[in-house]
């Protein structure tokens, strides 16, 4: 018996796999509902490079404490890009992380 609704849904991340992605040659361009994030780690081949995110449908603002957007590769030279139509990226906390050129 469950009293009081459903218990909370856990969402994760998109990533490379995940339905709103497609991954063509070192790029994983992203569309749709990415309200929960992005986790994009190419390990220690830098086998992505470049991260599109486009056709937003809702607003990137995961749970407090989870990554927005995490593109990790051992690459020297990676490029993140997005167009949010409507929709935006919700920055929150101290945004302490490596410092990208």
């Amino acid at each position: 018996m469950v009293l009081g609704g459903a218990p909370p849904v856990s969402a994760d991340p998109a990533t490379p796999t995940s339905p709103q992605c497609r991954i063509d040659n070192t790029t994983v361009t992203c569309s749709g509902d990415l309200s929960d994030g992005v986790l994009v780690d190419a390990g220690t081949k830098g086998t992505y490079t470049d991260l599109v995110l486009t056709h937003l449908s809702k607003t990137i603002a995961p749970p407090r404490g989870s990554d927005g957007i995490k593109f990790s590769s051992d690459s020297s030279d990676i490029s993140i890009a997005v167009d949010a139509s409507e929709f935006g990226i919700q920055i929150t906390g101290d945004g302490n992380s490596d410092t990208p050129n």
